[in-house]
């Protein structure tokens, strides 16, 4: 499982969803820099040397993370979900939703996937 971030939204999804489901839609992991975002030599030097230990890695991951519960999802009716909750809903019922791009679309392959 991985932490992602859209905004203010955080998730915590299975880590093979990552880049076929949420990377497009403009998803980042949480704890990773952007490629755009170099430190120059001055701004790395001057950063005080941190010991990882399992205290401090805790401390990384106690953010606002909102954990989507699919079984919960599957609870709603399907067309209150957004994108990315069918998208989760999809993912759990192993449902390939590669080349999907729109609400509508995800909610027809569950919907065929019931039947």
């Amino acid at each position: 499982m991985i932490k992602i971030m859209k905004g203010s939204r955080t998730l915590t999804i299975p880590a093979g969803a990552y880049e076929s489901m949420y990377a497009p839609c403009g998803w980042e992991v949480v704890g990773t820099k952007k490629k755009t975002e170099k430190k120059s030599k001055k701004e790395f030097e001057s950063e005080p040397e941190v010991e990882a230990t399992e205290e401090s890695e805790e401390v990384e991951t106690e953010e606002d993370v909102e954990y989507v519960d699919p079984e919960e999802l599957l609870e709603k009716p399907i067309e209150e979900l957004d994108f990315e909750e069918l998208k989760i809903v999809a993912d759990y019922l192993d449902i390939n939703t590669k080349g999907l791009k729109t609400k509508k679309e995800v909610r027809e392959a569950i919907k065929a996937s019931r039947k």
